[in-house]
């Protein structure tokens, strides 16, 4: 390169000097991430179907946190799975409780770190599931029989409920989008379940950990639907960390979650508020099947990034 004409020739040290600058930010070109703030938590959690129930289902984790820290852990109202992502990625909460499909995407937008994840969560199959009665006898379960008809699923970020059933459909050439005649996004699995039940959908797809749990709650759903199609075993939720908090910081988190025991009752409440047994650690690679799931859908142009 050569000197502009117009510019005096600086000296060695100045030219270090600026240069130091503009990595620093004190030219405007870059900024320094901001230092983690150690005097609170801010925590998200994928919403419930309702407010009420978002609360009852945090609070008494909260209160652990809260003690085990001797900071408050605040939790950060979120509108959907949505929303919960970007305002993760834009460093508005601090520890955030992802689905895969959401967790790898924070992972590539800000290098999110995976924490722990529910004792029954490395499990996890997405089911397609469908009114039994409508099989007909021989109870035909061909994906095929249900072109032209409806498909009642979760949030467009869910992992069961949209990425699954997308990528199997994109392996065989279809998109879910022409396959079916009417996608149902629900915010919640009992919507699902309710629209299967008054008919208004002819198949869905959810987590087999929601189906399990309808199960529990309602003896009749065994006979009443069907499983048309399984996926293999995925981990799915996870406790997610920014990337900007302190390694000891996360290390104490995720022992705090460790440490739950179904034997201690205080500990077996916060538990089953959560829909678990206990957690277990996990690392970025247990979730390499569902990155490579999202390449391939981007790579075939049929990956929905935004919500319907």
């Amino acid at each position: 390169w050569s000197r502009s004409p117009f510019v005096p020739a600086l000296g060695a040290a100045a030219i270090l000097l600026v240069i130091a600058a503009s990595c620093y930010g004190l030219l405007g070109t870059r900024s320094v991430a901001k230092p983690f703030d150690e005097s609170h938590l801010r925590v998200g959690i994928l919403p419930e179907r309702t407010a009420a129930d978002s609360v009852r289902k945090s609070r008494r984790l909260l209160a652990y946190l809260e003690q085990d820290f001797g900071i408050p852990c605040n939790k950060v109202d979120v509108d959907s799975p949505e929303d919960l992502l970007d305002r993760f990625v834009a460093g508005e909460i601090d520890l955030a409780l992802l689905n895969a499909y959401t967790f790898v995407q924070a992972r590539q937008r800000c290098n999110a770190v995976p924490l722990v994840t529910r004792t029954n969560d490395p499990w996890s199959t997405a089911v397609l599931v469908a009114p039994a009665k409508t099989l007909g006898a021989a109870g035909n379960r061909s994906l095929e029989s249900f072109r032209g008809q409806s498909i009642a699923t979760g949030p467009s970020c869910s992992t069961c409920g949209e990425l699954m059933p997308r990528h199997l459909l994109t392996r065989i050439g279809e998109s879910p989008d022409s396959f079916f005649s009417e996608i149902h996004f629900c915010s919640h699995p009992n919507e699902i379940f309710e629209k299967l039940a008054d008919g208004s959908t002819q198949l869905a797809a959810l987590n087999s950990n929601s189906l399990d749990k309808q199960v529990s709650v309602d003896s009749t759903t065994l006979d009443s639907l069907s499983i048309v199609w399984e996926s293999a075993p995925f981990v799915d939720h996870v406790w997610t960390v920014t990337p900007r908090m302190p390694l000891r910081i996360q290390n104490r988190i995720r022992d705090a979650f460790l440490a739950l025991r179904e034997s201690d009752p205080e500990h077996a409440a916060i538990l089953a508020d959560q829909d678990s047994g206990g957690y277990l650690p996990v690392v970025a690679s247990d979730f390499d099947g569902i990155a490579e799931m999202i390449h391939e859908l981007t790579k075939s142009g049929n990956h929905r990034s935004e919500s319907p």
